[in-house]
């Protein structure tokens, strides 16, 4: 098998290997002999030297399918599930292009002390950064705010040989454009204006939001609705960041009387409570600690038979700690999201040895279309007599 980046599906291309493994090897696309009708002209002029997007020469419905197919493939060999569940839902992007309401530029190392500072995106190498101005994924009212950043980080810094911190540009529900340099952003900063159901949340500048507004309100509508059906007194939303959905899940189910948002980091876990509180969730409550603290604690608490507990975990997975503390608990029910195939299926198969659990439903939403990545959505349930 080989690999060949920027390449489509039944084309004849001529290619330069550039590496071999036992099982595969890799290859560099060197020109396009005979080209598939499915490839489409690049709208950005970065496309191929850029390390952020791997598939803008291809058609929108037919990255769709292989992102599907791949999370397919992913989940049966490193899952290793025999059978993957027929899709509950599948969520492609109404935006191909001009959807992020996020970007994050590096700064640009120069050789000379006193050259002006820029900032771009990390190349295709992942060695250098390129000194883009604009960046098509991003909504309009973003892309026109680079300039703006771009000219108060030249007021601000005058840099040497080191480089200028990150510059990162956000665009709220409410409200225009900001940035801010460095991570996080300076302590007295205000939380920006999201809404979730057409009612506000806050959201620290620095704290997880998804990127995609038109495919993330998807996401949550298909949590909802499995929750509805598998209606439990007790949700634990664990890695829950300001409480996003945790409010939303909550939301018309009468059956949920008690909901505990988990979070370590501490600026969010605030901001959760004040959201929680505006939107009178029942039971509220938030513990500013890990989530493989928090879990041994809730379950002393908590029948399992009576708790359902949502996973939305950074793109490494869930915490060896916490899955283990899943597998003693044993909830009734469990909601886990992913953006990372791979670690979601190296989690999935730990919850089915340790834990009986295995797939009921799953769904995917192309949350960042150009790109190779999605996101996921599992239901998991325990089998009989595990």
């Amino acid at each position: 098998m080989v690999f060949v980046p920027f390449a489509a599906p039944g084309e004849t291309v001529e290619v330069e290997v550039v590496s071999r493994h036992k099982r595969f090897s890799r290859a560099r696309l060197v020109s396009v002999v005979s080209a598939s009708p499915d490839r489409v002209a690049p709208l950005c002029p970065w496309f191929g030297r850029c390390g952020g997007c791997q598939y803008q020469h291809l058609a929108y419905p037919v990255q769709a399918a292989i992102k599907q197919r791949q999370a397919t493939e992913v989940l049966r060999r490193l899952g290793g599930l025999a059978a993957v569940p027929a899709w509950d839902a599948v969520v492609a992007a109404p935006s191909p292009y001009g959807y992020r309401n996020k970007l994050r530029m590096e700064g640009l190392a120069r050789a000379t002390a006193g050259e002006i500072p820029d900032w771009g995106f990390v190349a295709l190498d992942n060695q250098c950064v390129l000194p883009v101005d604009v960046c098509p994924l991003a909504k309009a009212e973003l892309r026109a705010h680079i300039p703006e950043a771009k000219a108060d980080g030249r007021k601000r810094f005058v840099i040497g040989r080191e480089a200028p911190p990150p510059l990162t540009l956000r665009l709220p529900a409410d409200g225009g454009p900001v940035h801010f340099f460095g991570d996080p952003p300076p302590a007295g900063w205000p939380c920006l204006q999201e809404k979730l159901d057409g009612r506000p949340v806050e959201v620290p500048a620095g704290s997880f939001w998804q990127v995609n507004p038109e495919v993330a309100p998807q996401l949550l509508a298909t949590l909802r609705r499995w929750a509805a059906d598998t209606p439990l007194p007790v949700l634990v939303d664990a890695y829950g960041g300001v409480g996003a959905f945790a409010l939303v899940l909550t939301g018309g189910n009468p059956a949920i009387r008690q909901t505990v948002v988990v979070e370590a980091d501490r600026a969010a876990a605030a901001v959760a409570r004040r959201n929680l509180a505006a939107w009178a969730v029942p039971g509220a409550e938030v513990l500013a600690m890990p989530a493989e603290t928090a879990l041994p604690r809730l379950a002393a608490r908590f029948s399992a038979a009576d708790a359902a507990v949502l996973l939305d975990p950074p793109r490494g997975g869930c915490h060896a700690g916490l899955l283990a503390a899943l597998a003693t608990w044993r909830p009734a029910s469990l909601f886990y999201v992913s953006c990372h195939p791979a670690s979601l299926a190296r989690d999935l198969r730990i919850l089915r040895e340790t834990g009986g659990y295995s797939p009921r439903r799953i769904a995917w939403f192309d949350m960042f279309p150009q790109t190779a990545h999605f996101e996921l959505a599992v239901e998991l349930g325990r089998e009989p007599g595990g």
